[in-house]
């Protein structure tokens, strides 16, 4: 388990709009805390194009990270789960893309 890794995360039941059920999520949290800690995390994906409308999200090509669909990255959606929520890894970012996405998130936070 390490950064910029893509897993299907189970979500568990939805709150009001937040991202539910088994999905594809991007672990974004530096390894040493990983390591250390019972949380990661993570950002997840959907494959409703309609999000990418939002300017925190990024669109990650089908199977650019091991996914099977092109999907959106919603980084306005950062999120901790339990490791044992992390179900099974998909793939992983290139070093490109994971630039991409903390740019993302950075924008999203304001910073």
């Amino acid at each position: 388990m390490k950064r910029g890794e893509v897993w299907l995360v189970d979500f568990g039941q939805p709150s009001g709009p937040e991202q539910a059920g088994k999905r594809p999520a991007i672990i974004m949290q530096a390894d040493d805390i990983t390591a250390e800690a019972a949380t990661v995390i993570v950002i997840p994906l959907t494959t409703n194009m309609k999000r990418l409308a939002m300017p925190s999200s990024r669109l990650l090509p089908a199977g650019e990270a091991g996914q099977d669909r092109e999907s959106v990255v919603l980084c306005h959606q950062m999120q901790v789960r339990g490791k044992t929520r992390l179900l099974s890894r998909i793939g992983e970012l290139s070093g490109d893309r994971l630039t991409e996405v903390e740019e993302h998130v950075l924008n999203a936070l304001g910073i």
